[in-house]
């Protein structure tokens, strides 16, 4: 999610036109010159409330993991991508079939920073939440966010890149795969190996668990 913050503020605001569309389908007199438009308001309405409350809880969960994340709390790596280094990506970045990490053309002057924890990714201003049982501190930790990785890779030149690739489970049917793709400095790869190894380590703790110490 990009902008959790811009997003709160955008389902609060679908929450509350909802709820006074809601009310104005109420107020409007059971009549048939009103019929039509007290059902459009209603369909409105309750559709503004749904869409609205389910991006405050989820837009909720990523402004607490952004601020976990910029606390330092449980980080296993961070570093800083330079506008140079992106422009590599965004070249290479052609050539992926699907990459979730926005991608834009240009980025600020000073960059974007990177930080990574067992639950959430921060890139620039996108958060993304995991889907993950990990071993944090010597205890066993579950979240519950969006996706579920599968498999971690570090590789490549010209910029490395470390590629997380990860599912999002629906109703019914197996998960449909993505990737999350982040280019990496030259001086950061011991953090990307950091984290990729802790990624792998808790695939195959999801693999076969064992009770919590």
């Amino acid at each position: 999610m990009r902008h959790p913050r811009r997003q709160i503020l955008r389902a609060a605001t679908a929450v509350v036109l909802g709820l006074g569309c809601v009310v104005g389908a109420f107020v409007l007199p059971d009549q048939p010159p009103y019929r039509a438009l007290q059902l459009a308001l209603g369909c409105a309405g309750w559709l503004g409330l749904l869409i609205g409350t389910m991006t405050f809880l989820w837009a909720r969960a990523a402004c607490s993991a952004e601020r976990a994340l910029l606390q330092g709390r449980e980080v296993i790596g961070r570093w800083h991508i330079d506008p140079d280094l992106w422009q590599q990506f965004v070249a290479l970045n052609r050539t992926f079939s699907s990459n979730q990490m926005a991608a834009p053309s240009t980025i600020p002057a000073q960059g974007l920073r990177v930080i990574v924890s067992p639950a959430a990714l921060l890139v620039g201003d996108q958060v993304e939440l995991f889907n993950r049982t990990a071993v944090v501190d010597g205890r066993v930790r579950h979240w519950g966010g969006d996706w579920t990785v599968t498999q971690a890779s570090l590789g490549g030149d010209h910029p490395c890149c470390l590629y997380l690739y990860a599912g999002i489970r629906g109703d019914s049917g197996p998960p449909s795969f993505n990737n999350l793709i982040v280019p990496v400095p030259t001086e950061a790869i011991p953090d990307a190996i950091r984290v990729r190894d802790h990624f792998l380590a808790c695939i195959q703790l999801q693999s076969n668990p064992s009770p919590d110490p």
